[in-house]
């Protein structure tokens, strides 16, 4: 996926339960200027979902999709084969998208759509400038994503590989080193994935630098 969240899925499953929902939304609030980005919602009071653009040109509002669904099994399954033979009667073929397609059809029907109000982390990054916003904001001291915290554990785990290796000379200030990078020069405000290796007097800054890439001696980044 292009985004990244931390969000305990109970308290959404209760609402969805709660309303009777056919399919419930993920919602958050994002820019109007960055609306065109999402799929944006109209809802009245009780969180039930009256309109539902994908990618407006021109936003109506500011309730973004998350992405996130609450189906129950049986709905999900129907709609899916539905959207699956749309075009087999004479009617317009579906792209197989959940915000393109699902969900307004499901509105067209009438059927009981929801957004669930999420006011936790998330983070779309499907620019580069998000992307890069968002690694960026993990280096702050008190970041809004806590990598760190106890209380969400890191479950998942890329190929064991030696410690990092911050070399004699070296520097490295505010910066995350994953396992197995070799640290010959001087690493600012970046990322570094694992496998990175930064020879001699290179300099890295305000960066993210992916698996196993190999930065010169001399080179600036």
């Amino acid at each position: 996926g292009d985004h990244i969240y931390r969000m305990d899925y109970g308290p959404m499953i209760a609402f969805h339960q709660q309303r009777g929902a056919d399919v419930t939304l993920g919602a958050v609030v994002v820019p109007i200027e960055e609306g065109h980005r999402f799929g944006i919602l109209e809802t009245d009071a009780e969180g039930r979902v009256h309109s539902f653009e994908e990618k407006p040109k021109e936003p109506r509002g500011t309730l973004g999709s998350m992405g996130i669904y609450v189906f129950s099994r049986d709905t999900l399954t129907r709609v899916l084969v539905e959207d699956a033979r749309a075009g087999e009667t004479g009617g317009t073929p579906s792209q197989h998208d959940f915000g393109r397609n699902i969900i307004p059809a499901m509105l067209a029907r009438n059927e009981r759509v929801y957004a669930y109000p999420f006011s936790g982390y998330w983070q779309d990054v499907g620019t580069v400038q998000s992307y890069w916003e968002a690694h960026m904001e993990l280096l702050t001291d008190k970041p809004a994503f806590d990598l760190y915290d106890p209380s969400w554990v890191i479950h998942t785990r890329s190929e064991e590989r030696p410690p990092a290796h911050v070399r004699s000379g070296a520097q490295v200030v505010s910066s995350l080193i994953s396992h197995g990078c070799i640290i010959k020069g001087t690493v600012e405000r970046s990322v570094l994935s694992p496998g990175v290796i930064v020879e001699e007097n290179a300099v890295v800054r305000d960066s993210i630098l992916l698996f196993d890439t190999i930065i010169g001696a001399g080179s600036v980044v």
